[in-house]
């Protein structure tokens, strides 16, 4: 049961609340009129809460109506959703009304010749209005149960002997509710009377007579007694025996005003008789997800929008700030073409540099590396080096080229002054080489260039007629003079052409 609910009970006509906490009854209220399908439910409805002090949202209703039909159907062997499509299919045939059909059923024992099935309909549209009716005030309607269906529980408390049958006639605001079942729950059949042993006494046992004779038909079963369950029972007690010929007796609870609200707050809302079907048991818990989905969605859509934006304000700034980059960028790109320049010459003086090294001759490579950094007006135009005797370690050298005097300048002087400085480099450090004849000593003991290159080679005497501006320089070098595992400014040298 739970904690807090509101108990309904709409029985031909008459209408009781209440209101109970925890199975404590904190409220209760009974309609001073009868209400009819016709009538509108809200106000009246509305008037229980107040009435009752109710604060919770949950409502059980127990309902006996002229258009709630109870039939006994025989279904095949089956379970589950095929049992629900054979009753939603049955339901929709044996309606006595013309509307769609709400339905639900109870289990009973096998006829003759198949299952049986006690099938309840009501119309649709009065079950949608009261719901609706409830809903319009908050309350949450979970349970609706015929009074048959409420007298199974009622079975076990009757002292019933294991596998006696007794029929249970209870009566219900001017009608009467039959069940026939056995003390362990089992039931054969049920039915409602339009009349009770106090409206009409007779009508009722020709009821009873014919109720009793249909189970034994269809059941083979006999019914060993009779107990009654209502107001007035008693006085009635020895006619029925009498008439009917069976045992009768009066159910040893009495009846109160609230009996039937309490027997339906106390069946849980997942039974099959509960006209309620699951799916709307679950409403309330369906608009609270609906609900709480549209507001994450909402929530999700708002954040879109917001990073939407952020992302959208981030882009323009990012463009911006590209903007007051791209000359700078401009600049480095051609910083970078600059460097890769640089970087692809001297990739071709390093080619050429690892190509004098692997072709010219570590000593003559030394050399002209020194050469290097001879006077600008000075142009080697020819370069010999040889060993002259292996053994002592002698290098002869002979080194011949030409003097370019600077504009207006005597071609003497020029070539007295360079040469001066190129002889003092060479026969210093770190080749010390040892001059044996030169241009320059020519020129020192008065005679021409020319002249002096008559003891040179022919090759030199060809550039000497020639030009008057050759000059010639040879000499010896001794190996050990210098370092050969570090050549005096090698790196000078590389990519230098002699």
């Amino acid at each position: 049961m739970h904690k807090l609910i509101l108990g309904l009970s709409w029985i031909n006509g008459r209408f009781k609340v209440v209101a109970l906490h925890k199975g404590t009854v904190t409220g209760q209220w009974e309609c001073p009129q009868l209400v009819g399908v016709a009538d509108d439910l809200k106000p009246i409805l509305l008037e229980a809460v107040q009435q009752t002090h109710y604060t919770g949202f949950l409502a059980a209703l127990v309902l006996a109506h002229p258009q709630l039909a109870l039939q006994l159907v025989e279904a095949p062997p089956v379970e589950g959703r095929d049992l629900a499509a054979f009753l939603e299919r049955r339901a929709q045939q044996v309606k006595p009304f013309d509307e769609p059909a709400a339905w639900s059923y109870q289990g009973a024992l096998p006829t003759k010749s198949a299952h049986g099935i006690l099938l309840y309909t009501f119309p649709q549209t009065i079950l949608q209005d009261l719901v609706r009716s409830c809903r319009e005030i908050n309350l949450h309607l979970v349970k609706l149960f015929p009074t048959t269906a409420l007298l199974q529980s009622q079975l076990a408390h009757l002292p019933l002997k294991p596998g006696e049958t007794t029929l249970l006639a209870a009566e219900t605001e001017g009608s009467t509710a039959l069940l026939i079942g056995r003390k362990s729950g089992e039931i054969f059949l049920g039915r409602f009377l339009g009349a009770t042993w106090q409206t009409d006494l007779e009508h009722t046992i020709a009821e009873v007579k014919r109720t009793t004779l249909f189970t034994k038909q269809r059941f083979n079963t006999n019914v060993d007694g009779i107990w009654l369950l209502g107001h007035g029972a008693q006085d009635h007690v020895a006619y029925l025996q009498r008439t009917l010929d069976l045992p009768v007796q009066v159910c040893p609870e009495p009846v109160g005003p609230f009996f039937w609200i309490q027997e339906a707050l106390a069946l849980p809302p997942a039974a099959s008789a509960n006209l309620i079907t699951k799916e709307m048991q679950k409403a309330p818990q369906r608009r609270i997800l609906f609900r709480v989905t549209s507001a994450l969605v909402a929530l999700l859509m708002a954040c879109c929008v917001a990073v939407t934006a952020y992302v959208e304000t981030l882009l323009q700034k990012r463009t911006r700030e590209r903007v007051r980059l791209e000359p700078k960028r401009q600049e480095l790109l051609l910083e970078k073409q600059q460097l890769n320049l640089l970087q692809a010459d001297r990739a071709r003086q390093q080619v050429f540099t690892d190509f004098l090294d692997k072709t010219i001759p570590p000593v003559a490579g030394w050399f002209l590396g020194y050469l290097a950094n001879l006077p600008e007006k000075l142009v080697v135009t020819d370069f010999r080096l040889g060993r002259l005797e292996p053994q002592e370690g002698l290098w002869q050298l002979r080194l011949a080229g030409l003097v370019q005097p600077a504009e207006g300048q005597p071609v003497q002087t020029a070539m007295t002054e360079n040469l001066e400085v190129l002889e003092s480099r060479l026969q210093s450090g770190p080749y010390h080489l040892t001059i044996t004849n030169s241009t320059l000593r020519a020129l020192r003991g008065g005679k021409s260039a020319a002249s002096a290159s008559s003891s040179s080679s022919s090759l030199l005497r060809s550039l000497s007629a020639t030009t008057d501006n050759a000059f010639f320089i040879e000499g010896l070098m001794r190996e050990g003079a210098t370092d050969p595992q570090k050549p005096p400014r090698v790196a000078l040298a590389k990519g230098t052409t002699p």
